[in-house]
């Protein structure tokens, strides 16, 4: 009885092993496709599709769809009428209108250097010296050049540094070229008193200490230079 009990055991288990059970919200696929259904659904489609026929087809012959013949015929004859009845075009009409069709009827194209030209040469006839692109130097700076040597921190470099300390709004009386329009006289809008740098913040020691404009360092590019030599 043990050995028989055992072995029905094993074949329960056995059977349990066999089914597979498929995960909640989860369908098993139908492959290979079932020939039947499809063959319905073919069946379906084809029956709907004749029926919409006939019923076009039925309304058609009534008369429902599209109109008759002597609806149309009628709409023709109106048609015509109306087009022998139309006021016919003259020949100078015609005239106009095929010389309208052969002209170009564009926009021309607006020329911004033609515009600067003309609003300089008006400027030249009501005030000379606006036209002058750069602002004449004062004699002070100017007399800087013949004073000493650049070795010295005077002549050619102090006469560098004072005319780099000055704003191209200052020394110009318009851009000269386009990166001066971005900021050009700025500071009529925002005063510099109001520009506060913030205390802690991050120095650019290495833009400042490789790159100038003029060739010649500030007195602020000097004290970040030995600053550098210091940390570095």
């Amino acid at each position: 009885h043990s050995g028989g009990g055992s072995d029905g055991t094993r074949r329960e288990a056995a059977g349990k092993k066999t089914v597979k059970e498929w995960p909640a919200g989860t369908m098993a696929r139908n492959y290979p496709a079932d020939i039947a259904a499809q063959k319905s659904l073919e069946e379906r489609y084809t029956k709907e599709r004749d029926a919409q026929l006939h019923w076009y087809m039925a309304r058609r012959a009534s008369g429902k769809v599209g109109g008759g013949t002597e609806t149309r015929s009628r709409q023709m004859e109106v048609f015509k009428r109306r087009l022998e009845l139309a006021p016919t075009m003259t020949d100078d009409l015609r005239q106009s209108v095929e010389k309208f069709k052969t002209q170009k009827h564009t926009k021309p194209k607006r020329n911004e250097n033609q515009e600067v030209l003309d609003a300089i040469s008006r400027l030249k006839e009501s005030d000379p010296s606006l036209c002058v692109e750069m602002r004449p130097i004062s004699p002070r700076t100017r007399g800087l050049l013949y004073q000493g040597f650049s070795r010295e921190g005077r002549g050619r470099g102090l006469y560098l540094k004072e005319r780099a300390a000055k704003a191209p709004e200052d020394k110009y009386q318009f851009p000269i070229v386009s990166s001066w329009e971005y900021g050009w006289k700025l500071g009529e809008v925002i005063k510099v008193a109001d520009i506060k740098k913030p205390p802690f913040g991050r120095t650019r020691l290495i833009n400042d200490t490789f790159y100038t404009r003029t060739g010649i360092p500030d007195r602020q590019t000097q004290g970040l230079l030995i600053r550098s030599k210091t940390v570095f």
